[in-house]
């Protein structure tokens, strides 16, 4: 894993940019699906980031508060 992390996050980093090239040279409506596709996987991972996020300063805030 001490190869696999860093090597993974710099080929998804340069790969995509080149898939999503190649996918509106090839046709430009598989292109625009790809764009659609990732913004879409991209708003879901804010999205549950945002929750947890709100959840544990909510859990915080319980536990803070002496009883």
């Amino acid at each position: 894993m001490r190869i696999g992390k860093p090597l993974l996050i710099t080929t998804t980093v340069l790969g995509l940019p080149i898939g999503i090239y190649e996918g509106f040279h090839l046709a430009g409506a598989l292109g625009f699906l790809m764009v659609t596709l990732i913004a879409l996987f991209g708003l879901g991972i804010a999205w549950i980031v945002r929750v947890v996020r709100a959840e544990q300063r909510a859990g915080h805030k319980d536990h803070s508060t002496p009883e």
